[in-house]
This record gives C-alpha cells, sequence and structure tokens, in this order.
C-alpha cells in the first residue's frame, strides 16, 4: 500500500550508513546485516539512527531474546513523542546501481506489541525531496507475520535509496527480523521460524534470559471485580456442597470459598439450568421433590442447595449470584417470576442470562432438547428479558453466543452473534461465552500424543482466547447497542483434558501446569478491556472439575474432605496480590511452537513467559504478575518500571512446584463402576504419582533491591506477583 506519512526533505532524514558495500549480499539481497545477527556502532552493524530527530522519541537496540531466524532481530521501542513526520526508524542506504528502473522484491518478518505498529519502506531522495514509494506494515500482535511486496523503481539516476524500518505508536514495541530487498523473484522461499528454546531445557540448572518492561502511566482498564467468578451446580446438593445429614451448608466450602476471593456464583449451573424449575428449588427441604437433571438419564437429586441456600451462601463468601434461567422448558413468566422472587425485597441478584449453550447441535439429549436458531433464540430472547425487566428494571441481562476460532467449533449455527443482535440488540447487556477450555483431547491421535506436546499445546491456548476476546469486543461494539454497552461475560472457562472417566488425562486439571493455564487466562481477560466477567467451571466437585477438591474419594456417600487445588491458588494471586489498574507490561523472553491438539489449534512463538501489571487504587502499590510457564529452566528477567518509582524493599509470592504434572493431592470419587483410568505422567519429572502437601507451594518473602530497573529469578513453573511500594 502506499502512505500517507510525510517525511522531511533534508538527506539526514535517512542518515548513509558507515558503508554501502559495492555488491549485494550473497543470493541477491541489497540488505546488509539483514537478521541483525552482526552488533557495530548504532542499533545494529550497517544500521543508522538519526539521533537528531527521533533520539528523544524511544529505543532502538538488538533483541536477543527475540528472533524469527538466527539469534537476534531489531527492537523499535517507541514513547509518547514519537509522533509528527520522523517516526522513530532506522535505515541504510541501499547501493542499486544497475536495478534503478527495476522491480523489487522488499519483505521482512515482523513481530508488534502494545500499540505499536511496524512498518518496512523504500524512501527515495532526490532534489526533489524525500519520497516514500511504499511500506509493509502489521499489526500482528501475537507472533511472527512475515510481508512482502513488489516495488516498481523510478529510473532517476540522481535519487539515492534509502529502506527504513519504523514504528509508529506511542508505546509498545516493535520486532523486525530477516530483511529482504532484492530483484523481483530473487527472494528465497520463506523458511520456518526457528524454535527459541527446546521442549525440555539442555541444562534446566542453567536460567534463561527475559526482560520485562512496565509502564505504569500506560492504563489499560480497572479491574472488574466480576471477573473473580466460578460455577456452582444445583444437583448433589451443590456436588455435597450442602451436606444433607447436616441441613446445612458446608463449612469447609464457605471458608475455602471466602479465602479464594470469590465474586460471582453462576447456579443452577451449566446443561442443568435449562431443565431447572427454581420453584422446585424454594419452600421446606424435606418436601422439595426429586428432580430428573438432564433428558435421557435417570439422575435425580432433591434440589435441597436450591435458591434460597445458593443466595445464602454468596452472602456468606462476599459474593453474589449470576442466574440463568431455564429456557429449554421454562416460559418468561416463570423466569419472571424468579426475579420477583428473589428481588422482592431488595437488589439480591443483579445479572441474570437466558440459557445456556443453545448454540450446540452436536446430537445429544440435552442437545436437541436445547439447540435452536439464533433467530428463534433471539426473538424468545426478547420475550424473557421484556417480561424479567418488568418484573424489575435494575436487573442487568444476558444472552448466549460465541465465535469459532481454530479447532473451537461449537457454535452450529453461522453467525450466531449477528444474528442474535439483530433481532435483540437492544435488551442485551452482555454476551455469555465458553470459549476459554483448553485443551480439551477428544480424539485417538491427540491421546497418543506424550505429555508435554498435551501440556504445551494448553499453555500455548491463552495466546488464541485473547484474539478471540477481542474478536468479540469488536463485534458487540459494532452491534451492540451504545446505550446498554453490552460487555463478554466468559461464564465458564477452565482447564479440561478429557471427559471420559477411562482417559488417562482426565484428571490433570489439578495439576501445576493447569494452575499455569489458569493464570495466563486470567491474564487474557483483565487485559480485555470489554470482558466485564468471567465465572471458572467449577467450584467444588469431588469429581474432576472442582477447585476445591476432595482429599479423601469415599464412596458411598461421598463425605469430601475439601481442600484448594493448584488452580486455586493461581486464582488467589490475583484476588489477594493484585491491584485495581491495569496497566501495560510486556514480557520478552524465549517462545515455543504447540501442536494441533483437541479443540486447541497450533501457536507459533507462543511465549514461554508473560507479565500482567496493575496498580492500586490509590497509586500507592504496584503489582507485577510474571508466569514463568517453562517446564525445566528458571528466568533471570531484567525488569524495568517506567511511571512509577517503586521503595528499594517490596515481596514476592510464587506459586511454584516440583514437576509441572505436580499437584495437592486430591482424590477423585472411587466409584467402581467408573473405572477411573491410572494416569499419564510428565516423562523428565514423574511427579502426578506423588500428589500431596509440599509438591505445590504458595509462599510470600521479603524482597530487597528493587527500583527503577532490577534483576530477579523467576523458578521454573511458576506465578509471581511482585508487590512494589511507591518511593
Amino acid at each position: 500500500m502506499t502512505s500517507r506519512r510525510r517525511f522531511t526533505t533534508s538527506l539526514s532524514v535517512w542518515p548513509l550508513a558507515a558503508s554501502l558495500g559495492a555488491h549485494a549480499q550473497a543470493g541477491g539481497n541489497l540488505v546488509r546485516n539483514p537478521g541483525f545477527e552482526d552488533d557495530g556502532p548504532g542499533p545494529a552493524r550497517d544500521w543508522s539512527r538519526d539521533q537528531a530527530k527521533t533520539g528523544d522519541k524511544g529505543q532502538a537496540e538488538r533483541d536477543t531474546t527475540q528472533a524469527r531466524s538466527g539469534r537476534a532481530s531489531l527492537r523499535l521501542s517507541p514513547n509518547a513523542r514519537n509522533e509528527g513526520p520522523d517516526p522513530l526508524a532506522v535505515s541504510q542506504e541501499l547501493p542499486l546501481g544497475p536495478l534503478r528502473g527495476r522491480p523489487l522484491d522488499l519483505r521482512a518478518s515482523m513481530r508488534t506489541a502494545g500499540d505499536a505498529r511496524a512498518t518496512m519502506g523504500l524512501v527515495v531522495v532526490s532534489r526533489r525531496g524525500a519520497t516514500l514509494l511504499q511500506l509493509n506494515q502489521t499489526v500482528s500482535l501475537d507472533d511472527w507475520h512475515t510481508e512482502s511486496r513488489v516495488l516498481d523503481l523510478p529510473a532517476d539516476s540522481n535519487a539515492r535509496y534509502f529502506l527504513a524500518l519504523w514504528v509508529d505508536g506511542r508505546g509498545g514495541h516493535a520486532w523486525f527480523d530477516d530483511v529482504w530487498v532484492g530483484p523481483a523473484g530473487s527472494a528465497p522461499r520463506e523458511a520456518p521460524a526457528a524454535q527459541t528454546t527446546p521442549a525440555v531445557a539442555a541444562d534446566p540448572s542453567t536460567p534463561l534470559a527475559a526482560r520485562i518492561s512496565v509502564d505504569a502511566a500506560r492504563t489499560i482498564r480497572r479491574v472488574s471485580r466480576q471477573l473473580f467468578g466460578t460455577n456452582i451446580e444445583w444437583r448433589w446438593h451443590g456436588t455435597s456442597l450442602w451436606r444433607e445429614q447436616r441441613d446445612a451448608l458446608d463449612e469447609d466450602v464457605v471458608r475455602l470459598a471466602r479465602d479464594m476471593g470469590v465474586t460471582v456464583i453462576r447456579y443452577p449451573g451449566g446443561i442443568f439450568s435449562d431443565f431447572f424449575d427454581w420453584r422446585d428449588s424454594i419452600g421446606p427441604r424435606a418436601k422439595r421433590p426429586l428432580r430428573q437433571h438432564e433428558p435421557d438419564k435417570p439422575d435425580r437429586t432433591r434440589p435441597l442447595f436450591g435458591t434460597d441456600e445458593a443466595l445464602d451462601f454468596a452472602q456468606r463468601i462476599g459474593g453474589e449470584l449470576l442466574l440463568t434461567a431455564n429456557f429449554a422448558n421454562g416460559t418468561p413468566e416463570l423466569a419472571a417470576d424468579w426475579v420477583r422472587y428473589v428481588n422482592a425485597r431488595s437488589l439480591r441478584v443483579r445479572f441474570w442470562e437466558v440459557g445456556n449453550e443453545i448454540y450446540i447441535r452436536d446430537g445429544s439429549g440435552v442437545s436437541k432438547a436445547v439447540s435452536v436458531e439464533p433467530e428463534v433464540y433471539a426473538r424468545r430472547y426478547l420475550e424473557f428479558a421484556r417480561a424479567m425487566r418488568r418484573a424489575d428494571p435494575r436487573i442487568r441481562i444476558g444472552a448466549v453466543g460465541g465465535e469459532n476460532f481454530g479447532r473451537y467449533r461449537l457454535v452450529a449455527y453461522p453467525e450466531w452473534n449477528r444474528r442474535v443482535f439483530e433481532i435483540a440488540r437492544d435488551e442485551i447487556d452482555f454476551l455469555s461465552v465458553h470459549n476459554a477450555y483448553a485443551p480439551v483431547i477428544y480424539d485417538e491421535d491427540d491421546r497418543d500424543k506424550d505429555l508435554r506436546t498435551i501440556y504445551r499445546a494448553m499453555m500455548a491456548a491463552p495466546v488464541l482466547i485473547a484474539r478471540n476476546l477481542q474478536t468479540l469486543e469488536q463485534q458487540l461494539q459494532r452491534w451492540g447497542s451504545p446505550e446498554r454497552r453490552p460487555f463478554v461475560a466468559v461464564t465458564e472457562w477452565g482447564p479440561i483434558f478429557q471427559w471420559v472417566h477411562r482417559g488417562r488425562y482426565v484428571d490433570h486439571n489439578k495439576t501445576l501446569g493447569s494452575a499455569l493455564f489458569c493464570a495466563s487466562v486470567m491474564k487474557a481477560l483483565l487485559e480485555s478491556p470489554g470482558t466485564g466477567m468471567a465465572n471458572f467451571f467449577m467450584l467444588n466437585d469431588f469429581g474432576v472439575t472442582g477447585w476445591i477438591s476432595s482429599m479423601n474419594d469415599r464412596w458411598p456417600p461421598p463425605d469430601p474432605e475439601w481442600a484448594l487445588t493448584a488452580r486455586a491458588l493461581a486464582f488467589k494471586i490475583f484476588t489477594r496480590h493484585f491491584g485495581d489498574v491495569v496497566v501495560a507490561s510486556l514480557a520478552q523472553g524465549p517462545t515455543f511452537d504447540s501442536e494441533d491438539v483437541g479443540l486447541t489449534a497450533a501457536v507459533r512463538g507462543a511465549p514461554w513467559l508473560e507479565t500482567v501489571a496493575a496498580l492500586s487504587d490509590d497509586g500507592s502499590e504496584l503489582h507485577l504478575v510474571a508466569i514463568n510457564r517453562h517446564f525445566d529452566a528458571p528466568m533471570d528477567a531484567a525488569i524495568e518500571i517506567q511511571g512509577f518509582r517503586p521503595a528499594a524493599r517490596g515481596d514476592a509470592t510464587t506459586l511454584s512446584g516440583t514437576g509441572i504434572d505436580a499437584h495437592l493431592g486430591s482424590k477423585v470419587i472411587n466409584v467402581p463402576a467408573l473405572g477411573w483410568a491410572r494416569q499419564i505422567e510428565d516423562p523428565v519429572h514423574r511427579r502426578f504419582a506423588h500428589g500431596g502437601p509440599g509438591e505445590v507451594t504458595l509462599q510470600t518473602r521479603p524482597i530487597d533491591g528493587l527500583g527503577s530497573r532490577f534483576a530477579l529469578r523467576l523458578p521454573a513453573r511458576s506465578v509471581t506477583s511482585i508487590r512494589m511500594v511507591r518511593a
């Protein structure tokens, strides 16, 4: 494309490199040091920067922690002064000679983070001034992306030609590698990107190098307290949350949920909400009827953990309810009566949604009972929403939806979101999606893959989840009501390996690796301005899904001894060791490639290290959470803080463990007919069979030597929250 950017006419705009050289590179490349492998004066050997015009606009330097190929790349890091006609840039003059007037191939690999936009172009300087003929641009935030163009050169014998790499934006970073300029058709076929680090470090005791930067002056969003939600199902008495023998809530679950910092409880839970009559769940518990959980299955429960019990539980842990109205066999009037019942005296329930996963059409009994075309859902949603608002206009109501991505293809109807919003947009306060489960193994080929391949896919999944959240936010801005300003609500999410009891990964949801995935999903949620609510699945369970799980496997009947899992400890870092206003942060370090696994598509160049940062409301504290997901190697991080001057002393809270498959020893209920399979172990550390106290730890320790620049070693497979106090 052509550019509208103006360039000043002085020949010093793109300064002459120290040595032009007389010939092109071997193979036809006219660019010297095209991969920035060679250090030297300036940003890199043969590359120049105009300090007079761009010296105060940011940093330009070689980066040995990021490379598409080889050992290095060029990193441009703009600041707030990067505006006007002369952007932060590097350049070199090209010795075109007889190539003047002939078409050229231009190509470069680029990668960006934050607000930065990476750009490549050819500047022709003649007596008429400086003209940008053509540029390449990428806005890819998460991976290397190669851009190429064919450029027709004017045959001006007096012109000089400068290759320029620059960055637009006033924050973030842009990387360049493998730059090529040569005669049309001369560019070699693109080689695959290098994997920066192997899956297993050659020497696990050798730390990897990383850099972390935080700009506390650049705000991303306020932290929504509704992001710290969960799910509870009504069946089996809230999975033994209500203790039938004691006729009371289980005090251990109350204590542990309060300790976790849970804020929103989605009830009556998932698929079971669409076959739930709330009237069965009120009144004297002994008189409540037995009710079937779902179609085509005989399981029945007396709803002892009903509406009033759920309200009581939410109040006792300092949270609130999100109630799901029965769409399958309920009615708008029944839903409105439920609103009147709970909010008769005060606004006890603000958030409601209509139905659960109505968009799935997989042939199951549940799907056959609930799945409808989006137009049918939207028209019925309108009836529900209007009836419920007549009962209480203060409530906020969500519609169900989602956008397929990668191997996630659960939305069976094309353009579900658009078709629903075209009909019901004026009544939709939020869109309820379930887009953050991983890796979800369902194929025999996936089950035969080794543990580290499976876990790498799970670790890379948050890259895809973040992109999907961005897509959903853009859809809501485009299709949603400007008055209601709808937000995204991820009302189910979490690590899921398998649903089948005989699966050899089915109980891996509780491992340290799963906890690292949860931390990365929390980062994606916190850094997505349009995401206002999230509810992990699920709070407590004596099977495999509970973040609060049982330390015994007694049956019958289940008598769980509740304890937190590693997932819950990762969650606590964000509820107890984080701030109120998310600010910009960036981690630069080694990356890895993942494969297609289950519902999770392959990702190239996923980061082993991720960060998210937040200030306290009063600005007195800065919290930086660093997630080192590498299975074996610690990372020595060089940390730079801008917009906040830390005192020398702070503290660090770290979640870590003995191996990627380590866990705290919780068990699944011992029902002989289920036949739980022996679980696969990590081939390097093999900790799954040794689960117990001490295998995974959450510890806080004081640290000294903090400041605008400091260094910290991050343990392998860990989440660390660094609390800094303003000096």
